[in-house]
């Protein structure tokens, strides 16, 4: 299968955001409620929360991922506006065309077995996928006063059947 699984989707997807991220020291969550964040560690004063949703898979498969960009400590958002600047810049590629960037997508295969007979597992990339789309919902605050901006992304990638 060439880039048709869910497992692949979330390897790939979590893989290019964690390099991205660690690299402009973004915290980041994946499929965690949003108070979750807020109640494990209180110096965190701002983040990014994943959660992955529909995944379409055929020639052209399309996958929608929410992301919450969250922020404390800032009354009028600023910090809030400049996490998401920050953070959706690493989609963009202006070399590209469309100016998209292309992430690896990658899937996990079965290689071999060690010693003991048990399946080695590395991730081979199949495909390429990139952030067709970026639709930013009403932002919210918690009652903690934690600013939310909801974002819908939609992934594309080619597929085959």
């Amino acid at each position: 299968m060439v880039g048709l699984t869910k497992q692949g989707f979330k390897i790939s997807l979590a893989n290019f955001i964690d390099d991205c991220a660690t690299a402009q020291n973004i915290h980041v969550v994946y499929d965690k409620t949003l108070t979750d964040a807020t109640v494990v560690d209180k110096s965190i004063d701002s983040w990014v929360s994943f959660n992955f949703g529909n995944i379409e898979f055929g020639n052209v498969c399309e996958a929608e991922v929410m992301a919450y960009v969250l922020t404390r400590k800032d009354p009028e958002g600023y910090m809030n506006d400049m996490l998401f600047d920050q953070f959706f810049s690493f989609f963009s590629d202006p070399v590209m065309p469309d100016g998209n960037k292309r992430i690896p997508f990658h899937e996990v295969a079965v290689t071999g077995t060690d010693d003991e007979g048990k399946p080695i597992q590395e991730l081979v990339q199949t495909a390429t996928m990139w952030l067709a789309r970026i639709t930013p919902l009403v932002e919210f605050i918690l009652m903690d006063d934690t600013k939310v901006c909801p974002t819908r992304l939609y992934f594309r990638w080619f597929g085959s059947l």
